[in-house]
């Protein structure tokens, strides 16, 4: 099983091909952290609190048996301490970022966890969800602030690109999954609003006030309540919520 504990030390070794930075043990994990990544990124990649919550819950709640389905790959540390407890088939992700779902994918292959899907796309619950349809989606020059809910004029905001929707519902069906975890950047609100969660037991998710206010976030959560979730007080941690059945 994958730990939380850290190194300051980039290990210089094993780099993609065509690109420059080093590899940095996060989460018990080695990572690719990429020199076009700000100085104030990649010392926080390699911290210890890049995604600490997020692991720390998964790590205590998750168990052997589930199936979890990620919204939000990033670098994908969070998809491999999935992995390391219910096993790379057991583990589905999602990232709107075709940047980050290579940077994921060259991870799980370095750590020995190919096996997770990591998916280009959009989650939408099927109130909302269009096949065929495609969104915009607002690259951010820190990808962890990329976004759905932007415009080009915000300053932090480098390019658009267009990215496929994908069902939620009908991905909870094909996984057979139990657990989500969310890291959306206020995406968060649109996918939970009117889903249909009824074989999700467990739920892991980053809420983002500073996108979408703190009246959102609290209708959210009221929501999760009427269908039969808690707010699970001990392991919920800052503004990693953690909601259970």
């Amino acid at each position: 099983m994958a730990n939380i504990a850290q190194s300051d030390t980039p290990v210089q070794y094993a780099m993609p091909r065509g690109k420059t930075g080093c590899l940095s043990m996060v989460g018990g994990f080695e990572v690719f952290v990429d020199d076009s990544y700000s100085e104030t990124m990649r010392q926080y990649i390699r911290s210890g609190y890049y995604e600490g919550l997020e692991c720390r819950a998964v790590l205590a709640l998750v168990k052997p048996s589930d199936r979890v389905l990620e919204a939000g790959t990033a670098l994908g540390v969070v998809s491999m301490t999935a992995a390391s407890i219910v096993g790379v088939n057991h583990v589905v992700t999602f990232e709107a970022n075709p940047a980050m779902v290579e940077a994921a994918r060259d991870n799980f292959q370095r750590n020995g966890f190919e096996g997770i899907r990591a998916n280009i796309g959009v989650l939408t619950n099927r109130a909302k969800f269009s096949d065929g349809k495609r969104v915009p989606f607002y690259v951010s020059r820190s990808f962890w602030a990329s976004r759905l809910g932007a415009s080009p004029e915000h300053k932090d905001i480098v390019g658009t690109i267009e990215v496929p929707t994908v069902c939620l519902e009908e991905e909870i069906r094909k996984h057979d999954a139990n657990v989500i975890v969310c890291d959306i950047e206020g995406g968060e609100i649109d996918l939970f609003d009117g889903a249909d969660l009824t074989n999700i037991s467990l739920i892991i998710l980053e809420a983002h006030e500073g996108f979408v206010g703190k009246d959102a976030i609290d209708v959210m959560i009221k929501g999760f309540v009427s269908r039969g979730f808690a707010l699970d007080s001990e392991e919920t941690k800052y503004d990693v919520l953690v909601l259970r059945k």
